[in-house]
């Protein structure tokens, strides 16, 4: 039975505790920009809890602790100068400041300690760090006493009485319910019950008044109980996975709880919805290993990854979740790997040492790859193709280390079977296993020469050195105390280096066998070793997350590399470069210049399509999926990647920063850079720190609900400018310009500065709110953000329908066959639809398609309110005029005039702009219709309508063709950067690319980009991820992929412009 005690009293004493310690100001400065990548935490979440404000959230884990924007759901502070695991946190009364607490146990010495730790959590600097030698643990509700017995709580030395506590015990009625009780201390009177749990409750807190009761246990449930009635209220559930810790804010509105996969939820005390998630993002890096043919870094995590330190990008994936599915002591869920029980009979298992990864290694020839895996398989890959070349159930479990024999012939593998196996490669067969008696076998390595095997084991502080040529054990090195960890030959094989729980490395001087001693260098333990070859150093990596690099012959610390928010689990070299390679359980990989010490490049990579490179300035490169996981910190305020994105992403610096990129490569990076800036009507000098730039602020920011029951919200704006005078406001929710691109027009005013109210109104659900200010001098200020969530609105929107095609025109000579079908095809298919409270559809098709007609259903437009949505459809001919200006062709265009009757894209564009919905897309299936940079284009004529087999194309007038000498930059802009024009808000699909035609045939009996949609939304095929809807961006990526597909790539749908905050449900 585990019991737990609250009462009121204590939290305001320890508080007050606290509160003595430091009473320091905050800096009155301004705070640099730093970039922030969002990894949140790799294992359990250990507690978490709310700032008395209700803003942020703090949640504390595995050597590191998070200050989390409660509203944005983005990492604000990660706080890593700790040693230990942190138990537990807390916010003083000033929410400027934070208290942490560890349990350390010294497992050798059998002694326990706790250490408080208090930081800035503006600064994320240490204020104070104190030791209390006392054993006892934080076990109240608010975690904020440490209880000693049931009627005694210790807060700094002193000890005061308890009045009420709780205990938990199995219902006698039913073993598979668990109770809570509150009672009474002095006369044990039973005050409520609580019921409701299927297994124990780790814990539980009260509301600020008292009135509730939250709980959260093993069964993966939190409940919300009355606390007079023990009604229960809400039940919480994300996942089977134990709730450890759950948290009220003070102001009784929002619930959080935390698990042991990483899961930090936020949920509405009122409604019981979910409103945020922040789930676990970093992959803990086991091992990495550099490959000097091809330039590669081997880095084994949940799923191996190969980085190409010539391009930065992960080219390859090493899968091997088929093994663990076959497995049935694993369960693969998501990017994380759990033993779902223990094998055979029950086991002591080690707390020291829990491995989310497993070993990777290169062969000697740099040609092949040998990856342990959770499940008891030994795969071999092919390293240039990334083909699985065989599978070995060598063992029963998980197979820990690895090492290839120096001719790489054999290979030598560790497990938690207890045991030591060499593998012939060559041969194919097992040639040896050694037995370990009952502990696991943590790391095993060659001697240079081949002719000894050393391994390290848990449990005892000794290693084994097992000869090569009998495979017996023949020699056994114990060591004072510690469990051991890795293993490493010196490059002449005299010497043994080994890491492990003592705070210094063990050395083995083989030739006069004797230990060789070394000072204390880490807090706590060592988790990685390694000679650096054909030098005197050794490298040491800890579980304080840094590397020692010491003067081998002087046993002397020369220099010491800090940067990683997680324990260093693997160290490796680039001596071609003399660069040092470390990876983390933090997630990353980062590369250091050992002769300054100086930090490169920081990698962090999920899969093919998602990863990224940051240097130290801020600058990174990452593929566009990966953006989501980075932003801005400014002290303690959060800016999303759009903010500094324009500054900051760089691919051409990130890549010139190993020296391993091509130049030519460098430079192409560089001149899409540039193209980039010039689109968005920048120069390199205005990204400049001393850049002029107006200034906004919110000033009832402080006042602004994270939850609205009302459609609008009222902002108080303070604008100013010291230079020129005040041009516009813009306002932006979701992306989505509501006042229009232009904004609201302050030219009038002639001030530089104002101050006004403004109504905004919000969608239901989720409302990123952006506001800024432009000068006359076309300066923009930074963006004033934040979030709030809308109750009020329909739920279930009305679709506002324009479809238009056109198959006849004045001049027939320009006719199609299938335009003006494919605009009913659409309208026809949407009225079937049951994801609308109803479809208004409005069609316009051959003579009807006139330039005052289409401008005329803006009327229809302003109908809609702001909860529905709005989708247009265009199909007929798209025309380039001279300037290479693009128009649909309206049914009384002169084809060798557009501009006088055409419709300008500007004006389809324009239908959109300002009105309620913020969920609006706009197809058009026209050739051209796809964005051309006027720049690297010159005008070609059309000398080609009909092609093979029926095929037309709607092309007349003029085309495209590259300029002379022109290498297509904006192409490359295209794929580096996100387009951060947000325009209308809306996301327009053109069925091609500018240059490209568009197809229609009686195959499809439409043209073929109408044929992909229609039918990837009726065969379900676009529901991509199949949950039964279908989504804009699956339909998006599914049509591009068809139609490139069936035009064998002569026609590529492309997004003009994007909306990438908005992603909603279409079928």
């Amino acid at each position: 039975m585990k019991e737990s005690c609250q009462t009121r009293t204590f939290f305001i004493l320890f508080t007050l505790f606290l509160l003595t310690l430091i009473n320091r100001p905050l800096y009155a400065q301004s705070y640099p920009v730093e970039t922030m990548v969002q990894t949140g935490h790799s294992s359990a979440v250990h507690s978490v809890c709310f700032s008395h404000d209700a803003k942020y959230v703090l949640s504390t884990g595995a050597k590191k602790a998070i200050l989390w924007d409660l509203t944005t759901g983005r990492q604000v502070r990660v706080f890593s100068g700790v040693d230990h695991c942190v138990d537990w946190g807390i916010f003083f009364e000033d929410d400027k400041r934070i208290g942490l607490s560890c349990k350390v146990y010294d497992i050798d010495r059998y002694n326990k300690t706790m250490i408080y730790t208090i930081f800035d959590i503006t600064t994320g600097q240490l204020i104070e760090r104190k030791k209390m030698y006392h054993n006892f643990i934080p076990q109240t509700m608010d975690k904020n006493m440490m209880i000693t017995n049931r009627k005694v709580v210790v807060i700094n030395n002193e000890a005061y009485n308890i009045t009420s506590c709780f205990l938990q015990e199995k219902s006698r009625k039913d073993s598979t319910r668990f109770e809570l009780y509150l009672i009474t201390i002095d006369s044990t009177k039973l005050v409520q019950s609580f019921i409701g749990h299927q297994a124990q409750s780790y814990s539980s807190c009260f509301s600020k008044d008292g009135q509730y009761f939250f709980s959260g246990g093993a069964d993966g449930k939190a409940l919300f109980w009355d606390v007079a009635t023990g009604k229960l209220i809400h039940s919480f559930i994300l996942n089977k996975y134990s709730i450890l810790d759950v948290s009220l804010s003070d102001d009784g509105r929002y619930a959080a709880t935390c698990n042991a996969t990483g899961d930090i939820v936020i949920y509405d005390i009122n409604t019981g919805e979910m409103l945020n998630h922040f789930a676990s993002q970093a992959q803990a890096i086991g091992s990495v290993d550099f490959n000097s043919n091809n330039k590669n870094v081997l880095a084994s995590s949940l799923l191996p990854k190969i980085w190409d330190l010539k391009s930065i990008k992960i080219i390859d994936v090493l899968d091997f979740r088929n093994d663990i599915i076959a497995d049935s002591m694993l369960v693969y869920r998501g990017d994380i790997i759990l033993p779902s029980k223990l094998y055979g009979k029950k086991k002591k298992r080690s707390s020291f040492v829990d491995r989310n990864f497993f070993d990777a290694l290169y062969s000697p020839d740099n040609s092949s790859i040998a990856t342990g895996s959770f499940s008891n398989t030994l795969n071999l890959w092919d390293a240039n193709s990334g083909v699985k070349t065989d599978s070995l159930k060598l063992f029963r479990t998980t197979i820990f280390g690895l090492d290839y024999s120096p001719d790489g012939q054999f290979i030598a593998a560790c497990s938690r079977d207890n045991n030591v196996i060499v593998y012939d490669i060559i041969n194919k067969k097992k040639v040896a296993e050694i037995s370990n008696g009952r502990e696991d076998v943590y790391s095993v390595a060659y001697s240079p020469d081949g002719s000894m095997i050393a391994f390290v084991k848990d449990g005892y502080p000794d290693m084994k050195i097992i000869d090569t040529e009998t495979y017996k054990i023949s020699k056994i090195i114990k060591f004072a105390y510690g469990m051991m960890l890795s293993v490493d030959f010196s490059d002449d094989g005299r010497y043994i280096a080994v890491s492990g729980t003592d705070t210094r490395p063990s050395v083995v001087d083989l030739e006069k066998s004797k230990i060789l001693k070394f000072p204390i260098a880490h807090k706590h333990g060592i988790k990685a070793v390694r000679f650096y070859q054909g030098s005197d150093y050794l490298f040491t990596a800890g579980y304080d997350n840094v590397i020692q690099q010491w003067d081998f012959s002087k046993r002397k610390v020369i220099r010491t590399y800090k940067g990683h928010n997680g324990s260093v689990n693997s160290i490796d070299f680039i001596s071609e470069k003399n660069y040092l390679i470390s990876g983390s359980d933090d997630g990353s990989i980062k590369i250091w210049n050992i002769e300054n010490g100086e930090l490169l490049l920081s990698l962090i990579g999920k899969s093919k399509t998602e990863y990224l490179a940051y240097t130290p300035a801020n600058y990174y490169f990452s593929t566009k999926s990966a953006n989501k996981g980075i932003h801005f910190v400014q002290g303690l305020k959060t800016y999303e990647f759009e903010q500094f994105d324009l500054k900051y992403n760089r691919p051409d610096i990130v890549l010139s920063q190993l020296g391993y990129a091509d130049k030519s490569l460098v430079e192409a990076y560089h001149q899409a850079y540039l193209k980039r800036l010039k689109k968005m009507n920048f120069t390199e000098d205005m990204l400049k720190d001393d850049f002029h730039l107006p200034e906004i602020k919110i000033d009832n920011f402080e006042e602004m609900p994270t939850i609205m029951d009302q459609g609008s919200i009222e902002i108080k704006l303070d604008l100013k400018d010291s230079k020129y005078k005040l041009d516009r406001i813009n306002v932006w929710v979701n992306d989505v310009a509501v006042y229009g691109t232009n904004g609201i027009s302050l030219r009038d005013k002639s001030v530089r500065s104002y101050q006004t109210n403004l109504k905004v109104n919000l969608v239901k659900g989720k409302n990123k709110v952006q506001v800024s200010v432009l000068n006359q001098a076309g300066a923009e200020s930074y963006k004033e953000t934040f979030e709030i969530e809308c109750k009020a609105g329909k739920s279930k929107p009305d679709l506002y329908l324009i479809t238009i095609g056109e198959s006849k025109f004045k001049d027939s000579k320009f006719n199609l066959t299938y335009a003006a079908k494919d605009a009913q095809d659409i309208a026809s298919l949407f009225a079937k639809s049951k994801n609308y409270e109803k479809v208004i559809t409005k069609t316009l098709t051959n003579e009807q398609v006139t330039k005052e007609n289409i401008t005329a259903l803006r009327s229809f437009l302003d109908q809609a309110g702001i909860n529905d949505e709005v989708m247009i459809f265009i199909a007929g001919h798209g025309v380039l005029d001279e300037n290479l200006d693009y128009f649909f062709a309206s049914y009384d265009m002169d084809f060798n005039n557009p501009s006088q009757r055409g419709i300008a894209y500007e004006d389809l564009e324009g239908l959109l702009d300002g009105i309620k919905p913020l969920k609006k897309v706009l197809l058009i299936d026209a050739c051209h219709s796809g964005e051309i940079d006027k720049e690297e284009v010159e005008l070609l004529a059309v000398n080609e309508e009909v092609g093979a087999e029926g095929i037309q194309f709607r092309a007349v007038g003029n085309t495209v063709k590259p300029k002379l000498g022109m290498q297509n930059t904006s192409e490359l802009t295209k794929a580096l950067f996100i387009d951060l024009r947000k325009g209308t808000g809306a996301t327009v699909i053109s069925s091609a690319g500018g240059g490209e035609y568009a197809m229609e045939s009686g195959e499809w009996k439409n043209g073929l980009f109408t044929y992909c949609l229609i039918n990837g939304i009726q065969s379900k095929d676009a529901d991509l991820n199949n949950d039964g809807e279908i989504w804009l961006k699956e339909l998006q990526h599914y049509v591009q992929t068809q139609v490139t597909e069936l035009s064998g790539g002569k026609q590529q749908p492309t997004s003009r412009i994007e909306n990438s905050v908005l992603d909603y449900r279409v079928w």
